[in-house]
């Protein structure tokens, strides 16, 4: 989802914006509620359509891209921005939440037991909870896990429904895009020195899209390599010699086979945290 997003999707809204509609666009079936957002053109599939020749009077070769995930208002002017790339995830679906709840005072997501959802992503295979059942402090809790290629437009409804969104860093926390404005992104970083990725990935896109946003980097005791390694070694003692061996070594070490056991009481700091950027 993270990559459907930020390599094709976005940039292909940045690119066909300009237009009001008029252009070409191609996908999975998975996203045609969007891509009929971006253009009133059906989609041509230029290996099934059948067509010898196709002529337009202009072609963009290509995508613009901005950054991970969002969009750079400045550099379109402030014509349009990712708040305005959001709202057209939520009208291709159907979604009909605009506004997360808010704790003091009415708004359209106000609802009448005054307690906020929250959708508690889930993981099965890395990067998982290992403790799920003790995430609540107040909160109407929703564990769902994201499927990957089917059932889009009925997850996307759950997102909608909810406030806050908290996930381990990965592709999961993409359906931010779905969230009403003003919701809360919570995302659980694990160990690996990997701050600076996660915020660049979900923390402002999320900010970028109108969302409010708490990064919560877990203690060593909270990471099940804890239990795998001795305490001075080297995977726990020195993550940054371990990013400076690459991409593959900082994925084998910290992103395939981690999962979390959350301290609840440190973490329910960060609930408090989203439970005040409601209110």
């Amino acid at each position: 989802m993270f990559h459907d997003l930020t390599d094709v999707l976005v940039p292909l809204f940045i690119t066909t914006r300009r237009f009001g509609g008029d252009a070409q666009p191609w996908w999975l079936d998975k996203f045609r509620p969007l891509l009929r957002g971006l253009s009133r053109h059906d989609v041509v599939d230029m290996d099934r359509g059948g067509r010898g020749v196709l002529g337009y009077p202009h072609v963009v070769v290509g995508l613009e891209f901005h950054k991970e995930m969002s969009v750079d208002a400045a550099r379109t002017a402030g014509e349009y921005s990712m708040a305005d790339f959001a709202l057209l995830a939520r009208r291709s679906y159907g979604l009909t939440r605009d506004t997360a709840i808010r704790l003091h005072g009415r708004s359209d997501g106000d609802r009448s037991s005054g307690r906020p959802r929250l959708l508690l992503i889930s993981r099965r295979s890395t990067r998982a909870f290992a403790n799920v059942g003790a995430i609540a402090l107040g909160y109407e809790v929703v564990v769902g896990e994201p499927a990957r290629h089917a059932e889009l437009p009925s997850f996307a409804r759950v997102v909608n429904s909810c406030d806050v969104l908290v996930g381990v860093h990965g592709a999961g926390l993409a359906n931010l895009v779905f969230l009403p404005a003003g919701a809360v992104v919570v995302q659980v970083v694990p160990l690996g020195g990997l701050d600076a990725m996660a915020a660049e990935d979900f923390g402002a896109p999320a900010r970028d899209a109108g969302l409010r946003y708490v990064h919560y980097r877990i203690a060593v005791a909270e990471s099940t390599l804890a239990r795998r390694y001795p305490r001075d070694h080297r995977v726990l003692r020195d993550p940054a010699a371990v990013r400076r061996e690459g991409w593959m070594a900082l994925r084998a070490a910290y992103l395939v086979g981690q999962n979390v056991t959350l301290d609840v009481r440190r973490f329910g700091d960060a609930l408090r945290r989203a439970m005040e950027l409601l209110r």
